[in-house]
């Protein structure tokens, strides 16, 4: 009989991982708030950094939360972020084929914000600058051709920092190649650029394990999108 009590704690804790975890995408809290009429439908779609890998009281203060109490009422920010997803097809955990971006498509997003490539960075995953571009492209069009017609809004990853950094990630890949290349896709797209890169550069403080924002540097990452789209809001 025992046997079978830990059989089924071990079967919940393995389930219960599944639904709030795949590949770190929390779809579990994604699931039972829908947009209120009008409210303004963003999207944040990404890898763990999106997600809010590490995050302390990780239900307020990862990113897309902040951001939408940033933003107010008017506006229902949903996280779509999955931990390891590249940009890259070929990638170990391409962000394609995750839940979570099929869940973002359901959605139907009036905006949507972007962020991949510090996964792409990895010798296992990267291609070339060409290469993890082509893919971003696709996805950016993937999100361009929803009937909501979304503004798709890019952001560079941060710098990664560490000897070495962790997860095999390469912060001069990130730096030198992938930064430079997703700005000049945004120009070539007509699409917005955030660059949180930028926000981030010589902040160490801001990551916790030299990779992943802890509770301020997601706050620093939402204050700036935050920013951005009242800005574009009043224009």
């Amino acid at each position: 009989m025992a046997w079978l009590i830990v059989a089924g704690i071990l079967i919940s804790i393995i389930a219960g991982g599944w639904i709030t975890m795949e590949h770190g995408s929390l779809a579990f809290f994604r699931l039972p708030k829908g947009p209120k009429p009008g409210q303004i439908r963003v999207a944040c779609t990404g890898d763990s950094i999106t997600y809010g890998y590490g995050v302390r009281n990780w239900t307020k203060n990862q990113y897309p939360v902040q951001l939408g109490k940033m933003l107010g009422e008017g506006y229902c920010v949903r996280n779509f972020g999955v931990c390891g997803a590249t940009a890259s097809a070929a990638g170990d955990c391409p962000y394609v084929q995750t839940m979570a971006y099929r869940q973002s498509l359901a959605f139907k997003p009036d905006i949507v914000l972007l962020m991949l490539g510090t996964n792409d960075s990895k010798p296992a995953n990267y291609r070339g600058a060409a290469a993890y571009t082509k893919d971003l492209q696709r996805l950016i069009s993937s999100f361009r051709a929803l009937d909501s017609r979304p503004k798709v809004i890019l952001l560079t990853p941060p710098p990664a920092w560490g000897d070495p950094v962790p997860f095999t990630i390469d912060a001069r890949v990130i730096e030198q190649e992938i930064r430079p290349a997703l700005i000049a896709l945004a120009q070539k797209e007509n699409a917005p650029c955030i660059d949180v890169f930028a926000a981030f550069d010589g902040k160490r403080e801001l990551l916790w394990d030299g990779v992943h924002p802890n509770g301020d540097g997601a706050k620093c990452m939402a204050e700036i999108i935050a920013a951005y789209l009242k800005q574009e809001k009043q224009a």
